[in-house]
């Protein structure tokens, strides 16, 4: 009798070991750890289905969203619920109650990442289901304080606040979320709004934050030599700042505006107004007195 080879016998363990593995229906097996209200077990087995593509994406994903709402892991079903939807945009309506559910949930649940985003994917998807009692929610709690969901949501919880002080409060987030997310063009209308509802202190708060915003503005189209818009920026940021340092900034950025320009005697008026009433050692002053004096007589220089 001839015994099988080392090669041959390894083979035959791999094709039995093979024919094992195919033989494991893991959305077989989680349907039944699922009647069985195994939920953390099924939603393990619907997710090995999908990483060995076992069946229907959508399917496995439908069920993989409700075994996960079921053991309590929202933010797990809120995220099924969005690959759900981007599997099979038929289930966008089953999709969107999973969503809405898994945010009921998480309100109640205090669960403030599966809110932010099962309040995402709602928006994100475009499910038409309205998000303003969430993103109050989310907004109260202080979760929104940064990032495209943050940009997304808090128009949305101040369009449903329940009084303008607290509209005003997270208009403000807003502008400073946009600031930070170097979108200033944008937070400056938002911060001008605020500042003219005339409600204090906000008014005080958002009109430095305008003016500090136009001046990032005019100094971006200004290194982009784009001059006219800097222009109008500068001037816009003077304004807004007047009397502060945010205004004399403007000032100078002018100046340099008009220079580009060869308006050097405008470019010298608009230094001037740095320099004046400018305490010793004011850094913005020894900026402009510097500009000044490159330009000027070498015997007329600023001391």
């Amino acid at each position: 009798m001839r015994l099988a080879g080392p090669r041959s016998l390894l083979l035959g363990i791999l094709a039995i070991a093979g024919c094992t593995r195919a033989a494991v229906d893991h959305e077989v097996l989680g349907d039944r750890a699922y009647v069985a209200g195994g939920f953390a077990e099924a939603l393990t087995e619907y997710r090995l289905a999908l990483l060995q593509g076992q069946g229907s994406a959508a399917r496995l994903h439908s069920k993989a969203a409700a075994a996960a709402t079921h053991a309590g892991d929202l933010l797990g079903a809120a995220q099924e619920y969005g690959l759900l939807a981007r599997a099979d945009g038929q289930r966008l309506e089953e999709a969107a109650d999973g969503l809405e559910l898994v945010a009921t949930k998480a309100v109640a649940a205090g669960d403030r990442p599966a809110l932010r985003t099962a309040v995402g994917l709602m928006r994100e998807l475009q499910t038409g289901r309205s998000v303003g009692q969430f993103a109050t929610a989310l907004a109260a709690a202080g979760d929104l304080e940064g990032g495209e969901t943050a940009v997304s949501i808090l128009p949305v919880a101040a369009a449903n606040a329940p009084d303008a002080r607290q509209q005003d409060s997270l208009m403000y987030v807003y502008a400073q979320v946009l600031a930070r997310g170097g979108r200033c063009a944008r937070a400056v209308p938002v911060y001008e709004a605020l500042a003219r509802r005339g409600r204090l202190p906000m008014v005080t708060e958002a009109t430095r934050g305008a003016a500090f915003c136009a001046l990032r503005v005019a100094q971006e189209q200004l290194d982009a030599t784009r001059y006219d818009p800097a222009e109008e920026w500068f001037r816009r940021a003077i304004t807004l700042g007047e009397g502060t340092p945010t205004g004399r900034a403007g000032y100078l950025g002018l100046g340099d505006v008009l220079r580009a320009r060869g308006d050097l005697m405008g470019a010298v008026v608009a230094w001037e107004q740095v320099l004046a009433d400018a305490a010793p050692g004011d850094s913005l002053a020894e900026r402009a007195r510097a500009r000044v004096n490159a330009i000027a007589d070498p015997g007329s220089a600023i001391r």
